[in-house]
């Protein structure tokens, strides 16, 4: 049976109108573990991963399974698959010891780390470089 979109745009998920079945996935399928810092889109795309500049980070699970996305594929997410939050993508969320923010805490969610004075040095840099934090915040 062919998916149809609800009037809301969103699919319901129920069998009549979707053909989804219980026990179908419900995340979208993600490539494998990538490296601290890789910021291209980690969706799985025919024999390889997307890669296209992410724009958005995804929490797919309660547990932490997450990934970064691009704009055409976080466009696809909302459509097609069940993800527990996201935000924006910043400096931070690629890097070991990122914590979540929670978009319902603190709209519209980040990823956040503590860090030293060295460290806040190097995150300026590469804001400096095109690669920083978002307007309006600061590590």
């Amino acid at each position: 049976m062919p998916n149809v979109p609800t009037d809301s745009g969103r699919r319901c998920g129920c069998r009549r109108c979707c053909g989804f079945r219980r026990g179908d996935a419900v995340t979208a399928p993600l490539g494998p573990h990538r490296p601290c810092g890789d910021v291209g889109c980690a969706r799985q795309a025919g024999d390889g991963l997307c890669g296209a500049a992410s724009t958005w980070h995804v929490m797919w699970t309660p547990d932490r399974d997450n990934s970064v996305q691009c704009d055409a594929h976080m466009a696809e997410t909302l459509w097609l698959w069940a993800f527990y939050d996201r935000h924006p993508l910043d400096v931070f969320c690629t890097m070991p010891g990122g914590c979540w923010v929670w978009s319902w805490d603190e709209p519209p969610g980040c990823c956040a780390m503590e860090i030293d004075e060295e460290t806040a040095a190097l995150v300026h840099v590469a804001a400096a470089s095109g690669r920083g934090t978002p307007a309006g915040r600061t590590p």
